[in-house]
């Protein structure tokens, strides 16, 4: 996807890496000469914000890891099930990333400028977040706590 204002510049959304990214600005520019006759340039190229997605293969209690990093987390069920967690205060080097944790064990990692900055900030982090992994025994005490709160879960999700 792509933006085009009326300044020049162009934002362009959801590419898988930066040269397919880059291969899509010129694909842009040749169609604006096409169809207007209208000559363009592609310059001052770059990535600003790399996401990352991880799947751990166990779920993950959201709630513990929010109350042990409520000063740098924000975390709000009922607007949004996800803890985000802003690397900053702890990394300084990953200053505008922020981590997405949810319980079911998946993770986003947004506002890194390289692959490698992502995977240096997962890197970071893993170990982390597998102290908030969720056993069985625990998943079940939840599950009972949820029946009592009036939250029905199937089988499939322990």
């Amino acid at each position: 996807t792509m933006e085009l204002f009326k300044s020049g510049k162009v934002v362009a959304a959801g590419a898988q890496d930066p040269e397919s990214d880059l291969l899509g600005q010129y694909k842009l520019a040749w169609n604006i000469l096409r169809v207007q006759g209208t000559p363009c340039l592609v310059r001052e190229f770059h990535v600003q914000n790399v996401v990352g997605n991880v799947k751990f293969p166990f779920e993950l209690d959201v709630e513990a890891f929010y109350s042990d990093h409520s000063s740098t987390s924000i975390y709000n069920p009922s607007i949004f099930s996800g803890v985000q967690y802003h690397m900053k205060h702890r990394y300084p080097q990953f200053k505008k990333m922020v981590l997405v944790l949810f319980s079911s064990g998946n993770m986003l990692l947004s506002g890194g400028r390289s692959i490698q900055m992502i995977t240096d900030a997962f890197n970071a982090m893993k170990n982390e977040i597998g102290k908030y992994r969720v056993n069985r025994d625990t998943a079940l005490r939840l599950v009972a706590q949820q029946a009592v709160l009036g939250k029905a879960y199937n089988a499939k999700q322990l």
